[in-house]
């Protein structure tokens, strides 16, 4: 037996014109203010039975399909030696495909199940920081805070919702 596909809210199809625009507004030299909106379609990549829906062992393909809408501020200061962009984005993707965790025991089943197609919903912050502390001397450094949940509300697997990175870079004189 097979299980309904999740509903799409989307209704693209893999012959459709996709969008992707943004505009950038600079008030005054130092400060960009943007808005950028994106929409992707794509085929899923096939599970491990040769289908990627919840028809096992079939030759289904899904359409897998997000729209992403991001805006942000962007600081530019000290002779263009510090950056500072902070941005909220806005992520939905409808025929999101994951690895069946069903195939993670011992014995694996045989043959192995099809992968879990879903709907995702992730929004959030982003905050990044360059700077150029010396002529040898770069920062960079990025604090991510967001909700990645599939249309039941929960969480996905191994997907940190609150992340931060830090890189230091010296260049030594020749």
């Amino acid at each position: 037996t097979s299980v309904p596909a999740p509903q799409q809210r989307f209704n693209e199809n893999i012959d459709t014109s996709l969008k992707s625009y943004g505009i950038v507004i600079k008030p005054i030299p130092s400060i960009a203010l943007y808005y950028s909106h994106s929409e992707v379609a794509s085929v899923n990549v096939p599970g491990p039975t040769g289908g990627s829906g919840y028809a096992t062992g079939t030759a289904h393909l899904s359409l897998q399909s997000s729209k992403q809408n991001e805006y942000g501020i962007r600081y530019e200061g000290f002779d263009k030696r510090l950056y500072v962009t902070l941005c909220h984005f806005d992520i939905q993707q409808d025929g999101f495909s994951i690895p069946n965790p069903a195939n993670l025991v011992v014995p694996q089943p045989v043959p192995l199940l099809p992968n879990l197609i879903g709907n995702r919903t992730a929004h959030g912050y982003e905050l990044e920081v360059r700077a150029q502390i010396s002529k040898n001397l770069s920062l960079i450094g990025n604090a991510t805070t967001f909700v990645n949940r599939d249309q039941n509300g929960n969480p996905f697997r191994g997907t940190a919702e609150q992340s931060g990175a830090a890189l230091a870079s010296y260049r030594f004189d020749k």
